[in-house]
């Protein structure tokens, strides 16, 4: 059992951790114990969001009593998953990831570097376990291929960051609170802020590990229902059309096997891993872009029913 209560004895935080938890009872435990590992002379708190159907919560309660754990209704998606932990955090800064990632020793201060230098918002690359599976490693190229690990190890200004692996200022979080209603998407938080003029930072040094992850019948619907929620905010938006947004969604998963096979050949990133596990990956973008085709028809629907 790790004791927690060095980290967590004050409301003044100056971090919250909000770790969202889906059927991680075989890895939270490694993630909630790096964390702590990170928080050193800071004071830290870990909030642990868990929708699982496993005894990830039960992990949580019997080695990290002083965590603070929500439970919600299993199939609750990640992005709603840390905006409920965010209501409940305290920190000055908030920090975001999920309980299938393991972070560095110095992973806290690496991040909170980036706010240091005046930014909204830092994030670091994500690197994928060695001895993953096939699975595990399509997961990875699908959702982190655009934030592998970099050459430079100099920090630097990123138009985006992995939502798993980032940490924002809370008065930038404060300012956006309604747009994060449904939910903690950080893509859409991102153009809020970019519209603004902030800025944000990549932190190599602040490189995490993503590990085993979920099946594949619970990975296929969380793709199928983020492409969903995407492809009704892409619609929402003036530059996109929704009609070639629904009439491209069957190339979508051939484009982004091409486009991911060149980030992963230009960065030396295990090209052999990915052509073996890229019937699973072509799945799981099949998945994202139904959901896309979806979610933006549904917008379609709602703007019809609205004129009448």
């Amino acid at each position: 059992m790790i004791d927690i209560r060095s980290v967590t004895s004050s409301t003044d935080m100056d971090v919250s951790v909000i770790v969202a938890s889906v059927e991680a009872e075989h890895c939270i435990r490694d993630c909630i114990a790096s964390i702590l590992t990170t928080a050193r002379s800071r004071k830290v708190e870990v909030i642990v969001a868990d929708a699982s159907l496993d005894d990830s919560a039960g992990v949580v309660r019997l080695s990290f009593p002083d965590a603070k754990l929500i439970t919600m209704k299993p199939g609750t998606l990640t992005p709603n998953l840390w905006s409920e932990g965010l209501a409940h955090s305290n920190g000055r800064a908030v920090a975001f990831t999920t309980a299938h990632h393991v972070v560095p020793q110095a992973w806290i201060a690496e991040l909170c570097s980036g706010l240091e230098s005046g930014a909204a918002a830092a994030g670091g690359p994500i690197a994928l376990e060695q001895r993953s599976t096939l699975l595990d490693a399509a997961i990875y190229f699908l959702r982190y291929s655009a934030f592998m690990p970099e050459a430079t190890t100099e920090s630097h200004e990123s138009t985006e960051i992995p939502g798993d692996n980032s940490i924002y200022r809370r008065e930038v979080i404060a300012r956006h609170e309604s747009a994060l209603r449904d939910g903690f998407w950080e893509v859409e938080l991102h153009q809020l802020l970019r519209v603004e003029g902030e800025h944000i930072r990549m932190i190599p040094r602040a490189t995490i590990t993503f590990g085993r992850s979920v099946p594949l019948g619970l990975i296929s619907r969380q793709r199928f229902a983020h492409g969903k929620h995407f492809g009704r905010w892409r619609a929402s938006q003036p530059s996109h059309s929704r009609v070639r947004i629904i009439a491209l969604a069957p190339l979508v998963p051939f484009v982004l096997l091409a486009r991911v096979a060149r980030r992963v050949n230009r960065a030396n990133g295990r090209l052999g891993l990915f052509i073996r596990c890229s019937p699973i990956f072509l799945w799981l973008a099949a998945c994202w872009a139904f959901g896309e085709a979806v979610g933006a028809t549904d917008s379609v629907q709602s703007d019809y029913a609205n004129r009448r």
